[in-house]
């Protein structure tokens, strides 16, 4: 048996997008390109209203100190920085609106890079990190987290690479399709990883529902003794770093403990092929694969599209909507956050777009029933019942004390429990003030 964790539960995959091919939906007429697009605050527009801008240009940099830079995902003019409601910040932060000329003129640095590329087995470590940051390369998987800044602090101390291909999430086959159609680039961004780390072993992690995919890495590394494909049960939440390393290592890391202190360090496999057209094409960071599906879209794909694609395009794109959908969710419907306005632009970590129609539900209130569902199912190990209990009573120190903060919030108590209580929900709105009062 394949191996995986302690606790989790299986739901249905609807992973029907996974024998679709990527298709290239050609760059919209206006992009709205958010200035959060990557973990910590949100970053600054250094472009105006007015000015013109290439392929690649610059238009957004933070000083918070492990931000890269983001780059406008066509060619154009700037009609306006605008304001909205971000549902992942819980926020308004501004977009960079561009009206697109159809011409993809590349700005000057890309061609520069380009011009000046090396083979990446002549780059240093520090030419890999500065090409990555450069390129505004972050985690695909949905945490967005600067590759850079995790290759850098995780330097030395990580041996051990693992590449995240579980995408256990309901819906979503992004991975699943760019480890079939880009499996050369994939494994050329690992490779890239291991010369700038001095990995060791590394292990390419994939649900069993993905054999075709796992199978035709396998057979391109077949000649290789570092890089071993392993097939884990298919199970969420598999794709949790501490999941992926208690199922290959059978060890438990501490929430608390930073995965390169015990050795280890992880990326997703769409950030693999991003990491790569950084360094091997000189390309940034412009545009990625999302899966678009649900059972109120006509036609579901998995879609190749520019960074700040509305959302109502996408939708188009895939024949528009054959019902009324009950839910628009940005990522996938365990862990995704809930979109209201179809103008919100794709950003770099959004790998679903889902639209949903409603089951019928009574009218009943939400009740415990204390039958422990939550507990048994739980991958962390925690007690989510009392956790939502105290946190209904705002008890906010009690939830600390049954360390609220290592909740994945990955949904499966929300999930199993027959008494349909928001767990999750309460969870959230305790790290939320335990945050807050600097409890972390």
């Amino acid at each position: 048996m394949n191996p995986t964790f302690r606790g989790g539960i299986h739901i249905a995959g609807h992973k029907e997008t996974g024998k679709s091919p990527i298709e290239v939906m050609p760059a919209p007429g206006v992009v709205r390109i958010s200035l959060a697009q990557h973990s910590g605050p949100p970053m600054k527009a250094t472009v105006a209203p007015g000015d013109k801008v290439c392929l690649g240009q610059v238009i957004g940099m933070s000083d918070w100190k492990f931000a890269c830079p983001l780059h406008s995902s066509v060619s154009g003019k700037v009609s306006a920085i605008e304001k909205y409601y971000d549902p992942e910040k819980a926020a308004l932060v501004e977009a960079v609106v561009v009206e697109n000329d159809g011409l993809d003129t590349l700005d000057e640095s890309i061609l520069k890079a380009q011009e000046q590329k090396k083979d990446p087995q002549d780059m240093t470590t520090d030419e890999i990190i500065s090409a990555i940051k450069e390129a505004g390369v972050v985690g695909l998987g949905g945490a967005a987290f600067p590759a850079h800044a995790k290759i850098a602090n995780s330097l030395v101390k990580a041996k051990t690479l693992l590449i995240n291909c579980a995408e256990c999430e309901p819906y979503i086959t992004a991975d699943h399709r760019a480890m079939l159609e880009y499996p050369e680039k994939l494994l050329g961004g690992v490779d890239i990883i291991i010369r700038a780390m001095g990995i060791e072993r590394t292990y390419i992690a994939v649900e069993d529902n993905k054999a075709d995919a796992a199978a035709m890495l396998a057979g391109l590394l077949k000649d290789r003794g570092d890089i071993e494909v392993r097939l884990l049960k298919t199970k969420y939440p598999q794709g949790d770093k501490g999941m992926i390393i208690n199922a290959l290592c059978k060890t438990e890391p501490p929430r608390s403990a930073r995965l390169a202190d015990l050795g280890f360090i992880i990326f997703n496999a769409s950030t693999c092929v991003a990491i790569y057209r950084a360094c091997v094409e000189g390309m940034p960071l412009i545009e990625r694969v999302v899966t678009v599906t649900g059972d109120c879209i006509k036609t579901p794909k998995n879609v190749l599209a520019r960074i700040g694609t509305p959302v109502s395009e996408l939708i188009e794109f895939c024949g528009g909507f054959v019902k009324t959908p009950e839910k628009i969710i940005n990522g996938g419907p365990m862990m995704g956050t809930a979109l209201w306005d179809l103008k919100y632009g794709l950003k770099k970590g959004m790998s679903a777009l889902l639209a949903l129609s409603g089951g019928k539900c009574d009218d009943l209130p939400s009740c415990c029933i204390n039958c422990g569902r939550c507990v048994r199912h739980c991958p962390m190990r925690l007690m989510p019942n009392y956790l939502a209990r105290m946190a209904g009573a705002r008890d906010y120190d009690g939830c600390y004390d049954y360390n609220v903060n290592d909740c994945l919030e990955c949904g499966t108590c929300s999930y199993v429990c027959p008494g349909r209580v928001d767990i999750v929900q309460y969870i959230r709105q305790a790290k939320n003030a335990l945050y807050a009062a600097g409890k972390r």
